[in-house]
């Protein structure tokens, strides 16, 4: 099996991961904020990848367009969902502060797209370490796996810790290990299937709560 073909087929599992949580979350009637985030970004997702497929079946070169509009839509979903979750007024200020700078700076490389990621990575991996952390002091160890929102919080935590690297060393693993791109970049995809069976695995507590 040839390196190219393990990558698409990883990322097509990814894609399948993604579709399949949407689809349980359609079947679930759900009153937290912070589903209703990640429902929206599921459903951005879906959009992004059905028209990743169509270009690539075209053979446009929109697709690098296209990922950028799913990390906008990442960055203001995850911002607002850890927003109203990071309990404080001190620390919603410098949230809002920073999603601000962040906006701003990320327009100004917009063109390339070779910061947002690397940007969303870095960001929402701090936040989900702080959100641990406040679960830490209040939430006792007993309760926490039926917590969705610890499902949530895991899943971007992984996703994001294990991209944080690979996003800013791309451009560097392109350039000296060629041959072998498809096999190391498959860890993103096979973290965001990892994302998406902890987002799934929230969506299907919802009956038992």
């Amino acid at each position: 099996m040839s390196s190219i073909s393990f990558g698409t087929i990883v990322w097509y599992a990814a894609i399948f991961t993604s579709t399949l949580t949407f689809s349980i979350a359609l079947t679930k009637k759900f009153t937290s904020a912070y589903l209703y985030k990640i429902f929206l970004l599921l459903y951005v997702s879906l959009i992004c990848s059905t028209l990743h497929l169509y270009f690539i079946h075209l053979q446009e070169s929109f697709q690098p367009r296209i990922g950028i509009i799913y990390r906008y839509a990442e960055l203001w979903v995850l911002f607002f969902l850890y927003w109203t979750e990071l309990i404080g007024t001190t620390k919603k200020k410098i949230i809002s502060g920073l999603l601000i700078i962040s906006t701003v700076t990320a327009c100004i490389f917009i063109i390339g797209g070779a910061f947002i990621r690397p940007f969303n990575a870095t960001l929402f991996l701090a936040f989900s370490i702080l959100l641990y952390w406040q679960w830490i002091k209040k939430i006792p160890s007993e309760a926490i796996l039926k917590f969705k929102l610890f499902w949530i919080n895991s899943g971007i935590f992984v996703y994001f810790s294990t991209n944080l690297l690979l996003f800013l060393s791309e451009n560097y693993i392109r350039l000296n290990y060629y041959n072998e791109f498809a096999y190391i970049w498959s860890l993103s995809n096979f973290s965001a299937i990892a994302k998406n069976i902890f987002f799934a695995y929230a969506f299907i507590l919802v009956r038992q709560s």
